[in-house]
This record gives structure tokens, C-alpha cells and sequence, in this order.
């Protein structure tokens, strides 16, 4: 706090804001919200001696008045939908209010002119015990983009694989879209004692949905893929490689933390192939063999995302 009291000096002999702001937001930053009081606030020769502390809690804003001491006088916590612009003008009218508060020869009606003084006949006014004073909030509508990674595992009829996804989305308030891509490991099929490996890739893309979004975020996702199995014989008379393209439709649930730029996270969900698929063996002379392939899978993956929120009016 020594070092703040030195810093507050430092900047008042600059022609720096009447209060020093710190903290680690981004949006707005604690210097955007500085640049802000001086249009607020009648010049003054020397800063005053508190410290307006700013951070992000999730999407919203923390803004708290403290001492030199590190006493934390007033605190206040904004939810807006606006641009980061508009926070900071908000955040730096509750900072001035809170200034106008503990000093009485600071007015914000007009710059340079002081309060005028309460007519000693006037009733009080009725007054909730611990209210506070309202503030306007703009709206910020939000947007986040993230890259997402994940492993773990896929089961049907035919046992249980490997699995790994990467994914994009981006997402508002509540509803987004998400892409993605998933590889499984391979399995195998027996089929008159000779082995077949076969695997699975899909495509998809499907909304989604934030059930929840504190204290973690709860997300509901619909998906339609477009999937391709591999097929490869081993040890036949002639081994054969072949693939087919094949549509499903997929329900996943995820839950995961909903702050931070790196977000880890589990999900469940069971997709099911709309059409149907199997292995053909042929045999000269002889009937062919013919393995179906299961339609319904179930899966289990955790991973973490990379979030990038960007703010404005969309």
C-alpha cells in the first residue's frame, strides 16, 4: 500500500486523474476508467488519497473504494450488456459519486462549482436502511469464441474405444453454435477367424444452449454429423480397404467452469447413425458374411477450451 500511496503522489503532479484507478480488468481497463474522471470531477491540485480498485469477476465488474490503507470503504459489482466503453463510463460515474459522497466540496451538477448546502428546513426523505443508489447499466451483449480439445472414450455393442475432438464455437448470452471434429482408435471385428479393423471419424455441427451459466457453466448441445467408417481385412485371400459416408444425429451434455480464459470441462453424450452399416466379406463359390455395425454409441470426454470474449452491440 506504501508503494500505491507513492504511485498516487507521483501521478497527481502529473496532471493525472483526481483518484488513482487500479485493478486487472481488461474491459474496460483501469485506465480507460481514469481517463474518464477528469470530465467528472472539478480539477483539483493533488489526487485524492483513495484508490479505486477495479477487476472482472466472470462477466461482471467489481469496482471497490479503498483507503491508502487498503480499507475497503465502498464496493459495488456492475452486470451490463454494453460495450466496454459504456462500462467504463459507468464504472467512472459510481467512482465519482462515491467521491462526492466523502467530500462535500465536490459537486457533480456542474464542474468547478461546489454542492450547495441542504435548506435546514427541509423533511427528510423516506430512505431504505443500507440501499443504495441505483445505477442506469447499459446493455453489452457478449460474445465468446473458443478452441476446444478433448479426449476420451467411445462405447457400443462392439466394446469400447479411444477417442480425441477438436472443436470450435462461439456462443452469447444463452445460445451458440459449436463445430467440431472426433477420431476414434480402431476396433475389431472376427469374422471366419480373421480379423477386421474398422474405426469412425465424424463432422458435426449443432446449437447449443447454456442451461446454466454460474457458478458452472451447464450446456446442452444438438448435433448433426456427418460420419466415415474404415474398413480394412486382415489375413483374408485378398485383403480389401473400403469407407462410406453416413449421417446421425448426436445429444451431448457438458458441464464446466465458466471464468477464466482456460476452461476445463466434462461431457457426456450418445449419438445415433441414421443409416445403416456393416462389413461385407465375399467369397468365391460361397455366400458372402455380413457383420452390422452398431448405430448407437454412448460417449465420455473431458477437456479444456480456450475462450476469447468480445464485447459489443451484435
Amino acid at each position: 500500500m506504501i508503494v500505491a500511496a507513492i504511485l498516487a503522489f507521483t501521478l497527481a503532479a502529473g496532471n493525472s486523474p483526481p483518484i488513482l484507478v487500479q485493478g486487472d480488468s481488461l474491459c474496460p481497463s483501469a485506465s480507460d476508467i481514469g481517463a474518464i474522471l477528469p470530465e467528472l470531477l472539478p480539477p483539483a491540485e493533488a489526487s485524492y488519497p483513495d484508490i479505486a480498485w477495479v477487476e472482472a469477476v466472470g462477466r461482471d465488474l467489481r469496482i471497490e473504494l479503498r483507503s491508502v490503507a487498503g480499507e475497503v470503504l465502498s464496493s459495488r459489482q456492475l452486470t451490463s450488456n454494453g460495450s466496454c466503453a459504456d462500462l467504463a463510463n459507468i464504472a467512472a460515474v459510481v467512482i465519482a459519486s462515491w467521491m462526492a459522497e466523502r467530500n462535500t466540496s465536490i459537486s457533480l451538477l456542474q464542474l468547478g462549482v461546489p454542492a450547495p448546502s441542504k435548506p435546514a428546513a427541509l423533511p427528510p426523505s423516506p430512505t431504505l436502511t443500507g440501499a443504495r443508489a441505483p445505477v442506469v447499466i447499459a446493455q453489452r451483449r457478449i460474445r465468446e469464441f473458443d478452441l476446444s480439445l478433448a479426449v476420451g472414450g467411445s462405447a457400443n455393442s462392439a466394446g469400447f474405444v479411444g477417442v480425441t475432438r477438436a472443436e470450435l464455437g462461439v456462443r452469447g448470452q444463452r445460445f451458440g453454435l459449436r463445430a467440431g471434429f472426433s477420431a476414434e482408435t480402431e476396433r475389431s471385428e472376427i469374422i471366419e477367424s480373421r480379423n477386421t479393423g474398422w474405426r469412425r471419424y465424424g463432422l458435426s455441427l449443432g446449437p447449443t444452449f447454456a442451461a446454466v451459466r454460474r457458478p458452472v457453466m451447464v450446456e446442452a448441445r444438438a448435433e448433426f454429423f456427418a460420419g466415415i467408417t474404415t474398413v480394412a481385412g486382415q489375413g483374408f485371400d485378398t485383403d480389401r480397404k473400403a469407407s462410406a459416408i453416413a449421417p446421425g444425429l448426436a445429444l451431448v451434455l457438458r458441464v464446466g467452469s465458466s471464468t477464466g480464459r482456460i476452461r476445463p470441462w466434462v461431457e457426456v453424450g450418445g449419438q445415433y447413425w441414421l443409416a445403416r452399416q456393416g462389413i461385407t466379406v465375399t467369397r468365391p463359390g460361397q455366400s458372402d458374411l455380413r457383420s452390422v455395425l452398431p448405430s448407437l454409441e454412448g460417449r465420455l470426454l473431458a477437456g479444456i477450451s480456450l475462450n476469447y470474449p468480445r464485447s459489443g452491440i451484435w
